[in-house]
């Protein structure tokens, strides 16, 4: 029975997709009341409330979206309230019901046995304070902190301090991350040391910020000491205590567990350079790299490169990101690419930078291939040679398995406008704007457009902004491209 009901949630759901997608917004109302007239109540029903609210939010419908989800927070037997709560508070934030909103969260947090509740307890103290009740969402927070329903409390310490800290209350917002620190419930409470720590320094008790920031450090409470290290670096500099800083960071590249964090190394050798000592972080940084077991040196490779081009050594820059391009842990790194690639360039190596992105581009495990290949067009273009960069973009288009497509179609379409081929890039736009989905089209109406004024396809360029409008009600660019438009 329970596997039926389940099933013809799923059949509904997908009606109401097929409705929305072939038939529209109002079609698909009329699909969602007929589906909770036969479902009722159930335990299931909640995702028909929340995927109708959805579509209906994105097709600029806040008010019927916020009546469809009051109205599944009120049936009886509807579970998952929580989300369906936080749903329609969202909304009537975005339409501007600050009270409404407030209202509903309240009456989420006074519910029994609701899940999520911290989520609740924290949107209503943001509504709050935004409604310049500061005082109101202080006293929801600390309610909130004090529920022995809510378990998870992290954020709402980091909040309650950040409220009492802009009420002048530095003093008991560090009481409250105090008891943060040693509440049994906080799986990891190294973000509460750094906040307590920034609230010192605020205060000019600068030794016991590092004190406490030490002791987070020691304590086994604090899973992920990272943080910490770097907020005590960051404090020590800011102190004007450098050398501290670097002490501090060396010896922490000693121990095992930092010895393997990149950023340790890379923080120390940015210490060094706004020391003006270059060749300590140049030292630095070649000590992270000689790490063997060092996962994700691309950044380390990338800093030495800079650092090294900065004393003029252009040609052993190159050879230092060519190194990072070779590691085998770090071959897919888009970054090292682009970097060796301008730096080659500004040594007159063009067509050495060519060679490198192609190569870049053809690299297994390659995570950003669009970037490579616009940023390669374009050196092809600056070489004088933009049909083949056309081309580039046009073949990486055609790869079925190639993601951020829209950048590619922008890029490409420029270049055709900037050697004449407008009407031809036109034609591309229209077609990516018209294909299968691939993402946020905005920026590819928006050049067509302007295309067409160019061209003096004026009525063509206004009718496209409309459907661009429908397409993306809520974008703003596009709604006062439109308005100028017509006032032309």
């Amino acid at each position: 029975m329970q596997w039926g009901r389940m099933y013809n949630y799923a059949v509904w759901l997908l009606l109401i997709e097929l409705e929305y997608a072939l038939n529209g917004i109002d079609a698909m109302s009329r699909t969602q009341k007929k589906a909770l007239e036969y479902l009722g109540g159930g335990s299931n029903s909640f995702s028909v409330y929340l995927r109708c609210a959805e579509l209906l939010a994105k097709d600029n419908r806040l008010n019927d979206a916020i009546e469809v989800l009051e109205k599944g927070i009120y049936t009886p037997g509807v579970t998952c309230l929580s989300s369906l709560i936080s749903s329609c508070s969202r909304y009537m934030e975005e339409a501007g019901q600050y009270e409404n909103a407030i209202r509903i969260l309240k009456k989420g947090i006074d519910s029994p046995k609701l899940s999520e509740l911290e989520i609740l307890y924290l949107h209503c103290a943001k509504l709050l304070a935004r409604t310049e009740r500061l005082s109101d969402a202080i006293t929801l927070l600390k309610k909130g902190i004090r529920n022995p329903a809510i378990k998870k409390r992290l954020h709402l310490y980091l909040t309650l301090a950040d409220y009492l800290a802009e009420d002048g209350k530095n003093v008991e917002a560090m009481h409250w991350l105090n008891e943060g620190i040693v509440d049994s419930n906080i799986i990891d409470p190294k973000i509460i040391y750094c906040k307590y720590a920034e609230l010192l320094v605020v205060n000019n008790r600068i030794d016991e910020a590092i004190g406490l920031l030490n002791k987070g450090i020691m304590a086994k409470a604090v899973k992920d000491i990272l943080p910490l290290y770097h907020s005590l670096a960051t404090i020590m500099e800011e102190s004007g205590k450098t050398e501290d800083a670097v002490a501090f960071l060396k010896k922490a590249m000693s121990t095992p567990r930092m010895s393997l964090e990149p950023s340790i190394y890379l923080t120390c050798a940015k210490l060094l350079f706004h020391a003006r000592n270059l060749d300590d972080a140049i030292e630095v940084l070649k000590k992270g790299l000689s790490v063997s077991t060092l996962k994700g040196k691309g950044f380390l490779y990338q800093m030495l490169a800079d650092l090294t081009a900065r004393q003029g050594r252009t040609d052993e820059a190159i050879e230092i990101l060519q190194k990072g391009i070779s590691d085998k842990g770090e071959y897919h790194h888009y970054s090292l690419y682009q970097a060796c690639s301008e730096l080659m360039v500004k040594a007159g190596r063009i067509e050495d930078a060519i060679v490198l992105m192609k190569q870049g581009i053809k690299a297994p495990g390659q995570t950003n291939r669009a970037m490579l290949c616009q940023s390669c067009a374009k050196l092809l273009a600056k070489a004088e040679r933009p049909s083949e960069g056309i081309d580039l973009l046009i073949g990486a288009m055609r790869h079925p398995g190639m993601t951020g497509k829209v950048v590619l179609y922008q890029t490409c379409a420029q270049m055709m406008a900037r050697v004449g081929r407008v009407p031809e890039a036109i034609n591309l736009l229209k077609k990516a704007i018209t294909g299968p989905k691939m993402g946020n089209l905005v920026s590819l109406y928006q050049l067509c457009a302007e295309l067409m004024f160019a061209s003096g396809r004026c009525e063509e360029a206004i009718t496209l902004l409309k459907k661009g409008i429908v397409a993306y009600p809520r974008d703003k660019n596009l709604q006062t491209a439109y308005e100028k438009a017509i006032l032309n």
